[in-house]
């Protein structure tokens, strides 16, 4: 790769006026100066101040807003006991969305039985 020219540098560099630029003996560095407040501090308090939200959190909070956990209709009309409650149906779609299976899914999602996931997964997810 070849070397810029001092020509090819732009006046600020060449003269070394840039408050953000440090020269060393070979190459320099940038720094960004902070800024007093950005656009993205007025909306902090929208967000969790941890690293991490759990996906549980995240599918009941769309469904709050979205109802689309209600969308989800029992494949047989006449013969059923009703939908399943709402945890179980995250779970179902937690355990099948991110390949963790039904029968894993269970022993990680007390007190959810295997039948309950296996229902629902039979019944509402996958229509059948």
């Amino acid at each position: 790769m070849k070397k810029l020219s001092q020509s090819t540098k732009p006046a600020k560099v060449k003269e070394r006026v840039d408050p953000h630029i440090k020269f060393k003996k070979v190459g320099f560095t940038v720094s960004t100066p902070t800024l007093e407040e950005s656009d993205a501090e007025a909306l902090q308090h929208y967000f969790p101040e941890r690293d991490f939200v759990p996906l549980m959190e995240v599918l009941a909070t769309v469904n709050r807003h979205t109802g689309w956990i209600g969308e989800f209709q029992h494949w047989q009309q006449r013969h059923h006991h009703g939908r399943p409650e709402d945890r179980v149906v995250y779970a179902g779609v937690i355990g099948i969305g991110c390949a963790i299976g039904i029968r894993k899914m269970a022993r990680i999602s007390h007190p959810i039985s295997e039948s309950e996931l296996e229902n629902c997964r039979q019944l509402v997810l996958l229509g059948g």
